[in-house]
């Protein structure tokens, strides 16, 4: 069991790391082209691989015994997955044709998404509140309320399925991969700066910065994005 957990290990971090080149080469390059949507493919299963090696560590570490430790590394993989899978469908509504095949399947799943994310986020934040004092409770507590933010995307969702309104693709692509790209650098950044610098990240003033930095960055850069490729829907709401 040992060697197999190392193996998808090795494979978890391999792809995670080449997932994060091929996004910043993304984002530095030419939208819409050719080189664009085949970077994005390769990110997509880099990602995807990403995803599904963390469950299978999650269930080896259960296993073993790490129950606590597995439940939520695999809540991290579920918020992954989701910007994941949505950045990349949401492409399947840019047009009339594509919308009336594939909003329902597309609603069903981001409902279930949303649905899982703020159950699952309820529970963590119960279970850190009741283990207040230990040293995993804060992070518990930080992330269940992370997933009971997602409330508001769920009720949308709920309002999606009885409406079947049209998407805005290019916005949710956006902020979907840039969102994906946020879980991609937060994971690099805690647990490899924690084999690196192990004393600075679990007993410094300084460890939370490995977990919010990403996503105070990435928000900034997402915002910038929207309304770069989105002037004039930007000069109309002006």
């Amino acid at each position: 069991m040992a060697t197999i957990f190392s193996l998808f290990l090795v494979l978890h971090i391999a792809a995670g790391f080449i997932a994060l080149i091929l996004f910043w080469a993304q984002a530095a390059g030419r939208k819409g082209g050719a080189r664009h949507r085949l970077l994005g493919q390769y990110y997509q299963r880099l990602m995807w691989t990403v995803v599904f090696s963390a469950v299978i560590l999650c269930v080896i570490r259960i296993t073993q015994g790490n129950t606590i430790g597995a439940m939520f590394l695999l809540f991290l993989a579920l918020i992954t997955a989701k910007p994941l899978w949505i950045g990349t469908k949401v492409l399947e509504l840019r047009t009339k044709s594509q919308r009336a095949t594939n909003l329902t399947r597309y609603n069903q799943v981001t409902l279930v998404f949303n649905l899982v994310i703020v159950v699952t986020g309820g529970a963590m934040l119960l279970y850190g509140l009741k283990s207040s004092g230990q040293s995993f409770a804060v992070l518990m507590m930080i992330f269940g309320g992370l997933g009971l933010s997602n409330l508001s995307d769920l009720i949308a969702s709920l309002k999606s399925m009885r409406s079947e309104a049209a998407i805005d693709w290019m916005r949710e692509h956006i902020v979907s991969m840039g969102t994906s790209g946020i879980a991609a650098h937060t994971a690099f950044l805690v647990f490899g700066a924690s084999r690196l610098l192990p004393n600075v990240v679990t007993q410094s003033s300084w460890s939370f910065i490995p977990w919010v930095a990403p996503a105070v960055v990435g928000t900034i850069l997402i915002r910038r994005a929207v309304h770069k490729y989105q002037p004039e829907k930007n000069a109309k709401a002006a």
